[in-house]
């Protein structure tokens, strides 16, 4: 999901963010955020603003970055986010509900108006 941006981020002994660790990144063409140079420790990702069309997750994702790894090899990490499309409202199917229920309403209307009229017929 291209143009996704999302913020990676360490936290203190307290769970506040530190605020001199917030790197912003942004997902590519290829919906793939690349940082490196990362030091050993804990980092936490969270996705901050979603592409147009679709809902922002709120969900915060922990990744470990550990020691033992060489300067040779590279420490890849993969996340997913789970996102989707915002709905759309607004559609035919509601205009059509609109015009039945109308409809159901002017006929229930009518129907009482008649049978009124027929009471006091009957009852003159």
């Amino acid at each position: 999901m291209a143009g996704a941006k999302f913020e990676l981020y360490q936290k203190d002994e307290n769970d506040e963010i530190i605020s001199d660790s917030v790197i912003t990144l942004t997902s590519g063409d290829n919906g793939y955020v690349m940082q490196g140079g990362l030091d050993v420790g804990t980092y936490y990702l969270k996705e901050v603003e979603a592409p147009d069309g679709y809902v922002c997750s709120t969900v915060e994702k922990e990744i470990v970055i550990g020691e033992g790894g060489s300067q040779d090899v590279e420490n890849i990490v993969n996340v997913r986010f789970a996102n989707s499309l915002i709905p759309h409202t607004g559609g035919m199917g509601t205009t059509l509900f609109s015009i039945v229920g109308g409809a159901l309403i002017a006929t229930a209307g009518v129907i009482f108006v008649i049978s009124r009229k027929k009471r006091a017929r009957n009852a003159a």
